[in-house]
This record gives C-alpha cells, sequence and structure tokens, in this order.
C-alpha cells in the first residue's frame, strides 16, 4: 500500500461509508458466533489503521490487531488499541489452535497465487476447532484498475475461487457471498470509462490517489445506508450473485458445527 493510503484510512475508517458498512457487518456476525463464549481470543489479521479494533475491542476485551506495516504502526501507536502484534499473514505468531475466530477485511488481495494459499493454511492451524473466519475480499480480477494498484491490491477474487481455497485448507464454508451489490453498477461505470480515456488517450501515468475519500455528509448518510440494507439481508442468510466484494464466512471442523451457521436461506439475488 502507498504510504499516504494509511493517512487517508486512520481519517476515513470511523465515518466512511465503506468501512462504516463493512466493520458493521463484521462486528455483528462475530456477536452471534462468540455469543456463547466468555472472552472469546479474536484475531483482526491486518489490522490497518485500527479502525475495527478501536470500535469493538470494548466488546470483544481478547480482540487482537495482527499488522506489518511499519506506515500503519505510526497510526496505531497513536491511538487508543491495544493488543497489537506486528506481523503478517504468512507467519501468524499465535499458537495452533489458539483462536475463536479470525477477521480479515480486505488484506487477501496484497497476496497472489501460492501466498494466498499459504495466508489460509496459516489461518486454518491458528484456529480452535469450531473456530470462524470472516473474509472480506475485492471481487473480480477484470475489475483491477489504478486504485488495487494504488493500495497494493495483486489478486481479486470470486467466490468460487476463494472457497475452493478455504476447502483446500480443510475449512468448511457456512456463507459464501458478494457484498455492496447495489452500488455495483455504478462503480462498474466509473471504472469502464477510465478505462476508455486511459486507451482513448494512452495515459499510463501511476495513480496518484485511491479512490477512497470522504464524500459529503449526505451523500456518505445515502450510501451507509444503503449497506446497511444489505447487511440485514446478509445476516439473515440471503446470498447476491455479484458486487464489489466477495463475503465469506468459514469455520475449521469440530463439534459443534450445526448450531454456528448463518440462517441458510436459499435465495440468490
Amino acid at each position: 500500500m502507498h504510504p499516504s493510503e494509511y493517512g487517508v484510512m486512520s481519517r476515513c475508517e470511523r465515518d466512511h461509508w465503506w468501512y462504516s458498512g463493512l466493520h458493521s457487518l463484521v462486528g455483528e456476525i462475530l456477536s452471534r458466533k462468540m455469543s456463547y463464549m466468555q472472552s472469546p481470543m479474536i484475531l483482526d489479521a491486518g489490522c490497518g489503521t485500527g479502525g475495527f479494533l478501536l470500535k469493538y475491542q470494548p466488546e470483544f476485551e481478547c480482540l487482537i490487531g495482527m499488522e506489518p506495516s511499519e506506515n500503519a504502526y505510526a497510526y496505531l501507536m497513536k491511538s487508543d488499541v491495544k493488543n497489537l502484534v506486528k506481523a503478517d499473514m504468512l507467519r501468524i505468531p499465535f499458537q495452533a489452535g489458539s483462536m475463536d475466530s479470525i477477521v480479515s477485511m480486505d488484506v487477501l488481495g496484497v497476496f497472489q497465487g501460492d501466498e494466498i494459499s499459504g495466508a489460509i493454511r496459516e489461518i486454518a492451524n491458528v484456529l480452535k476447532h469450531d473456530g470462524h473466519l470472516i473474509l472480506n475480499l475485492p471481487a473480480y480480477s477484470w475489475m483491477m484498475s489504478g486504485h488495487d494498484q494504488f493500495v497494493g491490491n495483486k489478486t481479486r477474487f470470486t467466490v468460487t475461487s476463494i472457497s475452493e481455497e478455504l476447502k483446500r485448507a480443510g475449512l468448511i464454508v457456512e456463507y459464501a457471498g458478494y457484498r455492496n451489490t447495489i452500488l455495483f453498477p455504478v462503480v462498474l461505470v466509473v471504472r469502464l470509462t477510465s478505462r476508455l480515456m486511459t486507451f482513448l488517450f494512452k495515459s499510463h501515468a501511476e495513480p496518484s490517489e485511491s479512490d477512497v475519500k470522504m464524500p459529503p455528509e449526505w451523500i456518505n448518510l445515502i450510501l451507509s445506508r444503503i449497506l446497511l440494507f444489505e447487511n440485514n439481508l446478509i445476516c439473515r442468510g440471503w446470498r447476491f450473485c455479484f458486487g464489489l466484494s466477495v463475503f465469506i464466512v468459514a469455520h475449521k471442523p469440530g463439534s459443534n458445527t450445526d448450531c454456528l451457521s448463518l440462517p441458510v436461506i436459499d435465495k440468490h439475488y
């Protein structure tokens, strides 16, 4: 990720519609999965500048942030987050079977090829039996853009591609679908227009910023409400068949798997 992007992330994580919608969905699912446990061990793998930690460490006292970037750590050290570990997903520094849940939001995309398989194997190793994994990932390789280049994404995923990786690591996929479906057509038009302009004017300049910007308050409110609506449907088990992000809930098999899944509702949109 470009060093300047961590400053943008730190300023936007609390209120920006993208972050607030994603964090709320992951937090809601964590609350459901961990409700039967006291002080569950939870790892935010690739915690960035700590927005999710700040929001949910008051609820989950053993929520740990793991982040390899020195640039991110500069912001983490200035915040009120705690329980931090400096490491990446290819070498998770926790004992096998030590985590009740692992969340990772838009991080696996910085890897490619065998690195992705290696990171997922690390996750599977660190999870307890019956432990849960919650993933959010950028969708569709053909959506790769200057934004991805600026934030360090090397891979975009489909539900099928990441589900197969998880199964090979011995994890059971409970929920696999897409997010940001309502906004998908708008972003698609913007991305295709940008590609067309680049082709027509032969412009191959390096991107100078990502797509993350704090919009006007009223726009941010509308977009946040859209994601809240989608979040409610996802938590009821609805699966969207396209969108800007892939969203996965999986678990490591054990003795109590039957009662821990999201509702299975056969609705695809």
